[in-house]
């Protein structure tokens, strides 16, 4: 999976989905303390073109056939 990607876009919403990659070092057991450092670069991009974030959430198991992945939700 790509570090970002668009899966949606309208006038006024947009959708973002990353993987929760696991940076080094770390040695925390919760997917919440993993980072994507490039989704949170690309929303903040949205954010300077008038987009309002609506919710983040992390899915998925932390598996390979099921990776963490964070859905951002933004509007305008």
């Amino acid at each position: 999976m790509d570090c970002v990607s668009l899966v949606y876009e309208s006038p006024r919403m947009i959708i973002v989905v990353g993987g929760a990659l696991l940076t080094a070092g770390s040695t925390s057991q919760f997917a919440g303390d993993w980072n994507n450092l490039f989704i949170w670069k690309v929303m903040d991009s949205f954010k300077e073109l008038g987009y309002s974030l609506i919710s983040v959430e992390l899915g998925g198991q932390g598996i390979e056939n099921n990776p963490h992945t964070w859905y951002v939700v933004m509007s305008k």
